[in-house]
């Protein structure tokens, strides 16, 4: 699905494989050539992890992710992506929430775009979209909250407080009662290896089967309030300053955003200092025009072919 032009620059669209986003770049999405777009990534392959360091200097984080990440994708350094962001700070606890996806997908992806006469700026989850879009919308500042989305067979879980991913799910569920058990099962997870073991609010959204027995029975065990809402729409977000949060998966490959807004200002002001020197220059040489015609206008005739004269016998 298309946001639409964040910052007037970018499109940004949600896609679950490249065969979809070729698919849509053909027949769905008709874009000016060169247009910016952003990719939101609902794809199996891009993995979300939540990440929590003890005494690692800042300057190692990435390599420890990346080793993390490698055993996760299963793949090798060398073709392993990954991009991370750092929530807190805390008595020597470094912790936040990290993405990853195999080089190859996202070659695939950004060559799809290429192709389309399009340039690729963003790549990041749907589980990091989902975050930053609910976190606008709900607040989540404060308590502990669980927001929980089932789209087409596929449930996407997150554990959220006081600014902290203390838990991050995504699997497929074959049927309504697999579904039913995954949640509440993740959910007690999640409060067995947390101090908190209840949650503050429970968001379901989606097509989540039994919503209202799902309701009662969070309710029930969890002691906690809990709101159905409809499915997530990508078109939803279009106000997000930035739809994937800091984490940009085309980071090295790409412009972040902030990048882009800096160097726009960057062009901006050059572009305005051209158009004054050029105004500066235009005033100069019609005061030299000026100065020229002053000066015609005081020799007469026969005084010009004076000095032309003395000038020839001089040469």
């Amino acid at each position: 699905m298309i946001i639409g032009d964040r910052k007037n620059t970018i499109t940004a669209i949600e896609v679950s494989s490249p065969q979809e986003l070729r698919t849509k770049l053909q027949s769905q999405i008709q874009l000016p050539r060169d247009s910016w777009v952003s990719l939101i990534l609902r794809d199996p392959g891009a993995l979300v992890f939540p990440f929590n360091l003890e005494n690692v200097p800042e300057k190692q984080i990435a390599d420890v992710l990346m080793m993390d990440a490698t055993d996760m994708l299963s793949a090798p350094t060398s073709e392993t992506v990954i991009d991370f962001t750092v929530l807190y700070r805390k008595d020597g606890n470094i912790g936040g929430v990290y993405a990853c996806l195999p080089k190859s997908i996202l070659q695939e992806y950004a060559g799809i775009c290429r192709q389309a006469g399009l340039i690729l700026v963003e790549v990041f989850p749907w589980l990091t979209y989902m975050t930053c879009f609910l976190k606008q919308k709900y607040g989540l500042e404060g308590g502990r909250t669980a927001l929980i989305e089932c789209t087409d067979s596929r449930l996407n879980m997150i554990v959220y407080s006081d600014n902290r991913y203390e838990l991050i799910r995504s699997l497929e569920a074959e049927d309504e009662t697999e579904a039913f058990a995954e949640i509440i099962q993740t959910l007690r997870c999640s409060c067995s290896m947390s101090p908190f073991k209840a949650f503050d609010k429970i968001y379901l959204f989606g097509d989540l089967p039994n919503k209202k027995e799902m309701r009662e029975t969070a309710v029930r065990i969890f002691h906690s309030q809990v709101w159905l809402e409809d499915k997530i729409k990508s078109e939803d977000g279009h106000k997000l300053d930035s739809a994937g949060g800091d984490l940009n998966l085309y980071r090295e490959q790409g412009l972040p955003s902030t990048e882009r807004r800096r160097l726009s200002l960057v062009i901006d002001g050059v572009l305005a200092a051209c158009f004054m020197v050029v105004v500066f220059l235009g005033i100069i040489c019609l005061k030299q025009g000026k100065v020229i015609q002053s000066l015609s206008a005081s020799y007469s005739a026969e005084e010009l072919q004076y000095a032309k004269a003395m000038k020839a016998r001089l040469e």
